[in-house]
């Protein structure tokens, strides 16, 4: 998405996931709540421009998880971002995610039933509503093989929701479904997103990005949302963007969730070139 000849790039892993330690898979629930708290990747982002761009203004981006994460470290240092770089927006609430759980039988356009029958197979009739309660629990299974099961689960329904390009039952659900399976940090990566949506506020308005969003009327934003993306779907970064005011842009695209989705990847490299000055963070 960024051009390393043209702009100097600073990106991380998450406490918990990818080459960060501990990992979130051999965490139990209320330690990798604390890791997963939005305030220390609030803090160690404001680290890492103090110690790779002290004194200057930053360009911050972010997309789903990310986003939320870019908005609160905004909200926090105000005066040391130059603009919001971000795609794919989730304003940070439960009922987003109980949204993209939710049975989506009664919507005749929606694409992805094989996938849902499949997903709801899974979770027992008695608990479905609250799914998210139900693979919290399975998550943070003490058995491992267990945990492993459920994440892959969750995981795999929430990137079919992603909407890849290209993506259909026929050619697309068993890929998804083996690399899932085969992505060593599968129970890393749910545990830390399945935590954070069970203890999120319960209503979008009650979002801390939404609470604080008057804090950000001064900087440039930019959202690049996908119009088939069901994972963060195109009406919640609407009203994102209604909350926070004239300068914040949303710009539809003809794809899903994921950057590397060709139209979603082309207009955030656009918009990050025009954001930024040469060798400006």
């Amino acid at each position: 998405l960024m051009d390393a000849t043209v702009h100097d790039v600073v990106a991380f892993d998450q406490r918990g996931s990818g080459a960060s330690y501990p990992l979130a898979s051999e965490m139990t629930k209320e330690w990798a709540q604390d890791v997963g708290n939005p305030l220390h990747v609030v803090r160690d982002t404001e680290h890492m421009r103090q110690t790779f761009f002290s004194g200057k203004k930053i360009h911050v981006a972010g997309g789903s998880w990310g986003s939320t994460a870019a908005l609160l470290y905004a909200e926090e240092h105000p005066d040391q971002v130059a603009s919001l770089q971000l795609w794919s927006g989730f304003i940070g609430s439960r009922a987003e995610v109980e949204n993209m759980l939710a049975d989506p039988t009664g919507k005749k356009d929606f694409p992805y039933r094989r996938e849902y029958q499949w997903f709801i197979s899974h979770i027992p009739p008695e608990v479905r509503g609250d799914v998210i309660s139900f693979l919290y629990d399975k998550i943070f299974s003490d058995d491992p093989a267990v945990a492993k099961k459920f994440s892959v689960i969750f995981e795999t329904y929430e990137y079919v929701l992603c909407a890849p390009d290209g993506y259909t039952y026929e050619t697309g659900f068993q890929k998804i479904l083996q690399d899932t399976e085969n992505d060593p940090n599968v129970v890393s990566h749910a545990r830390l997103e399945i935590s954070y949506h069970m203890h999120a506020p319960k209503r979008v308005e009650d979002s801390p990005v939404l609470k604080n969003i008057g804090k950000l009327k001064d900087i440039p934003c930019t959202i690049v949302q996908g119009k088939r993306d069901l994972c963060t779907p195109p009406q919640y970064t609407h009203q994102l963007q209604k909350a926070y005011g004239d300068n914040c842009v949303v710009q539809e695209v003809e794809s899903g969730h994921i950057r590397s989705d060709e139209a979603l990847k082309a207009q955030l490299r656009k918009n990050m070139l025009a954001a930024a000055s040469p060798r400006q963070g």
